[in-house]
């Protein structure tokens, strides 16, 4: 029994320092987007004005709002993780768009900064 409990306290403490240090040396940046994917259209990360080399995008994910009364087309939230490769400035293009059509119906750039330490700046 004390062997299952230092190993789990052990695998715990591991797991415990590898997240640590993850959030310490990655710097992450969340884009929102309101949206509604029943009616076709959807955030994309279309791609940078510039500084293509400041950030990556991680992950993105649609999030639908709450909705009690279990009606059909709610709209939700397209969350955007991006994460800081160096020091800079970023224009990051957004476009709500329907996937089978070029044209979007509309478009989104934000501009985010990179500080020496890898931090995003408000």
């Amino acid at each position: 029994m004390k062997y299952h409990l230092f190993i789990s306290f052990v695998l715990l403490l591991l797991i415990s320092c590898a997240s640590s240090k993850l959030f310490k040396t990655q710097h992450i940046k969340k884009i929102s987007l309101d949206g509604n994917p029943t009616t076709g259209y959807s955030w994309y990360f279309a791609g940078y004005g510039y500084g293509d080399d400041i950030v990556s995008l991680k992950d993105s994910e649609y999030k639908e709002n709450n909705n009690k009364d279990g009606l059909v087309g709610v709209g939700g939230v397209f969350d955007f993780a991006f994460s800081a490769q160096k020091e800079g400035e970023a224009e990051l293009i957004f476009e709500y768009k329907r996937p089978w059509e070029d044209a979007a119906l509309s478009e989104k750039k934000v501009i985010v900064k990179v500080n020496k330490k890898l931090e995003f700046e408000d």
